[in-house]
């Protein structure tokens, strides 16, 4: 599972600041990000910063692994 929290006008858009989402092999931060845009539409709109893991990243081509953390963040 890869742990995703939301923070200020993300979590609210969202409706939740944290949720859990399956990995699956090969994954990477822009699968996940288009997963969550289907799931959340309008919530990652404002996103400003992306940390995985605790460390920012802009690559969206990053691969994850299970058990990760990703966090966005609005400005």
């Amino acid at each position: 599972m890869i742990m995703v929290r939301f923070f200020d006008t993300v979590a609210e858009r969202a409706g939740r600041d944290r949720l859990e989402v399956a990995y699956a092999e090969g994954m990477s931060l822009q699968d996940l990000v288009g997963q969550l845009k289907l799931s959340y539409p309008g919530a990652l709109l404002s996103i400003s910063a992306v940390a995985v893991n605790g460390m920012c990243f802009r690559d969206m081509s990053l691969p994850l692994e299970d058990g990760w953390e990703i966090v966005f963040m609005y400005p």
